[in-house]
């Protein structure tokens, strides 16, 4: 497995337990990339879609993650409007440089709604992604671990 770094965004913890079990498979440490904005209740619902459908970035407590040894950079996060979610283009932004050259997975959760409109913005906006799938919070847990494992394979 090649040297692999996992960083998410989390707000009500369904991209957490999609990192830990990439974790699980690869061995790797998952990093939260935490949010300074508070988006709790119906406003912080709506401050987060507008924030993300407008394609903007928002303030995060900035997470130590030693890029420089990675080959593998797995990005996790909720889907907000089809979009990057501004804690993770934060990041994103901010180590941009230090993710030149790395194979980039992304796995998305959400409701129900198509992935690939996530998957065209992220890669018009950050590069080509190695890896892409998105979990439904419905799926069952067979279906979930198998995208999962077939999302790791990818990024062999």
């Amino acid at each position: 497995m090649p040297n692999m770094r996992i960083v998410y965004v989390t707000r009500t913890g369904h991209a957490r337990a999609l990192a830990e079990e990439v974790a699980k498979l690869t061995g790797a440490t998952p990093i939260r990339i935490v949010d300074k904005v508070d988006r709790g209740g119906l406003i912080g619902y709506i401050k987060t879609a507008r924030q993300a459908a407008r394609s903007l970035a928002t303030p995060i407590d900035d997470p130590i993650v030693d890029l420089a040894a990675a080959d593998v950079v797995v990005l996790v996060q909720p889907v907000w409007a089809w979009s990057v979610t501004p804690p993770m283009r934060s990041w994103l932004q901010a180590h941009k440089a230090e993710l030149v050259g790395k194979k980039l997975g992304f796995l998305a959760t959400n409701g129900g709604s198509p992935g690939e409109p996530l998957k065209k913005k992220f890669e018009k906006e950050f590069g080509k992604l190695a890896a892409f799938a998105v979990i439904h919070q419905r799926d069952r847990e067979t279906k979930r671990s198998n995208a999962i494992a077939a999302f790791v394979a990818a990024l062999k």
